[in-house]
Parts: C-alpha cells; structure tokens; sequence
C-alpha cells in the first residue's frame, strides 16, 4: 500500500502492509497495537472486519490489528493478515477508491509509534477489458464491402467472463464522429460469453476508418470500449 492509488483487479487481494518507526527514526518492533481502518471514498463508510461489510455504523470490528512481519529481515513492517479481500466483501462497489487509516490503539508498545499517512487503492480500475474481433473485406474495385461480422467478449482477470452476463450492444461511427450503425443489440451470449451481430455491406465504405463501440453490461455493470475497424476495397 502506498499513499499514490494502487490499482487492483475485481475480486484480488490488496496487501497491506505498513512501516512503523520510533520518533527517533529507527524501525519499531514488538508492537501490538498497530491498527487500520478502511473508508470506502464513495460514501464514506468504513469496513467491518468482523462480516467483510463496509457500513455507516454499527462495526464490530472497524478497527483491524496488524502484525509484524518478520522482526529479523523486515523489523517494523506490519501487515493485515490476509490482507483486503475484494472478493470477500459482501459490498463491493465497483471503480471505487479505499482508504486506509493507520492507527494507534493506545497501547503502551506504540507509544512512540511513528505511523505513515493515509494510503489509498482503487478497485476496479483497469480490471475490465472488451474483447471484440471484425471481420470484414471487399473485393477490389467493388462499390461496396462484404457483411461485418462482430464479436465481442468481455475478459476480467485474464479470463473470459460466461456467467452474468446481461446483454450487449454496438454502434459504428466514421471518422468524423458521424453515427453510420447502431447503436443495435447484440445477439447472445453464448456458453463461452461470446456476443454477434452482422452489418450489412452496404452500410459501409471501401478503404475507410470506422470506430465501433462496444458496450458489455454485466452483474458488475456496463464496461465500453472504442475499437478501430478499417475496411479494405
């Protein structure tokens, strides 16, 4: 964790580890009282370690105690045991910004804690990427370009996403921003959370500059992406 937004991927782990010294500067070991809390920026509501649930009140335990690390190779460094499970907060909000307060609980062992700043993590950004492939060509010297076939998948994790899937739609504009198709929905998904939709030829130009975008609604929301299509003639 560091005071810059670490971004991390829906449904990972962020370790959080913090460095804790004496007022006069040396690594501070031993202590039991070393403690965070997690704000979730949106609302403003803190985490409940006790249920993994971020509320307005009513916390059992808001205030999570860190152990050391290791006293001989990283004396001073703290840590969350199992760190902020993404996945396992009843909660999440989704391209959100945590924040997390270090703390003293008053113990005499931090006494002369010297704790770092507020440090910050996003979740979700980054973590979502569209998939989409076209098809499309145009025999030369021909007026206009065979039929486009669109697919389009959305990937989290490094994995394609086959369950939860809402729906998908498209839209075509040319290079002038000027909308040519759509925006239409797409069929499927398929069992492999694959989307189609075919476009007519005679929508489109030979040799010319097209942008798709792609909208993919899923239990996390809806995810767009622009993608450069290129005709040929």
């Amino acid at each position: 964790m560091s005071a810059t937004s670490t971004p991390i991927q829906t449904g990972r782990t962020e370790e959080i580890r913090l460095e804790v010294r004496t007022v006069a500067g040396n690594p501070l070991t031993g202590a039991t009282g070393v403690r965070v809390r997690i704000q979730r920026a949106s609302d403003g509501e803190f985490l409940d370690f006790d249920d993994a649930t971020f509320k307005a009140a009513g916390w059992v335990t808001v205030d999570a105690a860190l152990t050391e690390v290791n006293v001989s190779l990283l004396p001073g460094i703290y840590e969350v045991p199992g760190g902020f499970d993404s996945a396992a907060v009843t909660n999440l909000t989704i391209d959100d910004t945590y924040i997390v307060f270090p703390s003293n609980s008053g113990a005499p062992d931090t006494a002369n804690a010297v704790l770092p700043s507020p440090g910050e993590f996003k979740v979700g950004w980054h973590a979502d990427a569209i998939g989409l492939e076209a098809y499309v060509s145009a025999t030369i010297g021909s007026a206009v370009p065979d039929t486009l076939q669109l697919m389009a998948w959305l990937v989290r994790n490094a994995s394609p996403v086959t369950t939860g899937l809402v729906g998908a739609s498209v839209s075509i504009q040319d290079a002038t921003g000027t909308l040519v198709v759509g925006p239409g929905a797409m069929t499927g998904p398929t069992a492999a959370g694959v989307f189609r939709r075919s476009v007519p030829g005679t929508t489109l130009a030979v040799a010319t500059n097209y942008i798709a975008i792609l909208t993919i609604t899923d239990a996390n929301g809806a995810h767009t992406s622009y993608t450069a299509i290129p005709t040929v003639g």
